[in-house]
C-alpha cells in the first residue's frame, strides 16, 4: 500500500510540475496581463498540487517505505546508493524550489501587478526562472530513473 501511495503521489503531485516547463515559456512570450494570469496559474499548481505532495506525501511515504522494506539496515551500503543519490537530488530540488525559485516568482508577480513587468529587476528574475526550470526537470527525471532502475540493488527494472 505504501508503494502505491508513493507512486500516486509522484504522478499526481510531482507530475504536474512538468507543466510548468510549458507554461513558463508561454508566459515569457505573452503580454503582461496574460503573463500575470499564467504565473498565477503556475503558482496555484505549485501550491495546491506540488507543494503538499513534495513536502508531505513523498517524504512521509518514502521514509515509511525505507523502514517497511528494511532498507534502513545498511542504508549507506553500495546496493542502496541509488536511493541516497535520489534523496540528495530531491533535497536539492526542494531547496532550490522553495528557497531560491519561489520567492523570485512571487516577486515577479508583484512586479507585474504593479505594472513593472519590463524593468531590470523583472528581467533578472525571469532569467533565473528560465535557468532553473530545465534543471528541475532534469533532476526530477533523474530521480524517476533511479527509483525505477535501482542500479546496483538487484531489484529494479532490468534494462537490457
Amino acid at each position: 500500500m505504501l508503494v502505491i501511495l508513493h507512486i500516486i503521489g509522484a504522478i499526481m503531485g510531482i507530475g504536474p510540475s512538468f507543466a510548468l516547463g510549458v507554461l513558463g515559456p508561454m508566459a515569457g512570450k505573452a503580454d503582461d496581463a496574460t503573463k500575470l494570469t499564467l504565473m498565477r496559474a503556475m503558482t496555484a499548481i505549485d501550491s495546491r498540487l506540488v507543494t503538499p505532495v513534495a513536502l508531505v506525501t513523498q517524504p512521509v511515504t518514502g521514509v515509511l517505505l525505507i523502514f517497511n522494506r528494511g532498507i534502513n539496515h545498511g542504508f549507506f551500503a553500495a546496493r542502496h546508493l541509488w536511493l541516497t543519490i535520489a534523496i540528495v537530488l530531491y533535497a536539492i530540488i526542494i531547496y532550490m524550489s522553495y528557497i531560491v525559485s519561489r520567492p523570485r516568482v512571487r516577486r515577479m508577480i508583484s512586479l507585474l501587478e504593479a505594472g513593472d513587468g519590463h524593468g531590470e529587476e523583472f528581467t533578472r528574475l525571469e532569467a533565473t526562472s528560465k535557468m532553473l526550470g530545465p534543471i528541475f526537470g532534469l533532476l526530477t527525471t533523474a530521480i524517476v530513473i533511479l527509483m525505477i532502475w535501482k542500479p546496483g540493488s538487484g531489484c529494479g527494472v532490468q534494462i537490457c
